[in-house]
């Protein structure tokens, strides 16, 4: 994952394997570390999956929750 600040917007891309898929909404608060996101890939027969994402920044790493339909799991995140 890449994230930047574009003036005042959070921007990025997610690597998944050899994609790179952009972030359609991102959101940080400084004062807590709670990071958002949102992205849409390409799912089976052509169906398009919208991921959401939350999180919380400690450190040099990002821990959270992703989400797509009924599905759902843990994540981290650290920076290299």
């Amino acid at each position: 994952m890449d994230l930047r600040w574009e003036n005042d917007s959070l921007r990025g891309v997610v690597h998944a394997g050899f994609r790179s898929i952009p972030l359609t909404k991102a959101s940080f608060k400084r004062e807590t570390g709670d990071i958002a996101m949102e992205f849409d890939v390409e799912g089976n027969r052509g169906r398009t999956v919208h991921y959401i994402i939350d999180g919380k920044l400690s450190g040099n790493a990002i821990n959270g929750t992703w989400t797509h339909d009924d599905e759902h799991g843990d994540f981290k995140v650290t920076k290299q």
